[in-house]
């Protein structure tokens, strides 16, 4: 995978504890080309006072649980575009009135982190069971590949 020069936009404050390279997945109907997706996690303990409120049956009503999050991105370009309005848009007669034209060449401004989804889990330690849950949605973006 070649290496990206510029700049990278994040989301920077203390809620994210991780972030670490995942698998590499083809978009077919986003990119051309296969993607490194990248994750951004949050983890932290919580307690839980009336597990009969929970969505799965616990045996300890009451302790300690782990909470993670987790969203999965890509790096997309930033590309900045000027574009220069016409006074009187031209009208053809098979398509919309064009409005302008760009000017000069897309300018390549860093990096911004697109995020594909979201995905949760709380791991409950004395019952030894973990509740996952992931966004389908962002299932049917992906086929993944090496």
């Amino acid at each position: 995978m070649p290496t990206m020069k510029g700049r990278i936009d994040t989301v920077e404050d203390d809620f994210w504890t991780e972030r670490l390279p995942f698998f590499t997945a083809q978009f077919p109907t986003y990119y051309r080309e296969p993607k490194q997706v990248h994750g951004r996690f949050h983890a932290s303990d919580e307690r839980y006072f009336d597990g009969s409120h929970e969505i799965i049956p616990l045996t300890q009503r009451h302790g300690h649980r782990t909470y993670v999050m987790m969203h999965p991105y890509v790096l997309e370009p930033k590309l900045t575009f000027t574009v220069g309005l016409y006074t009187k848009p031209k009208h053809y007669a098979d398509q919309e009135a064009e409005i302008g034209k760009t000017i000069g060449q897309p300018k390549h401004e860093g990096f911004r982190e697109a995020q594909l989804g979201n995905s949760q889990a709380w791991y409950y330690p004395a019952d030894k069971t973990i509740v996952l849950w992931a966004n389908p949605a962002t299932t049917s973006l992906l086929s993944v590949g090496t």
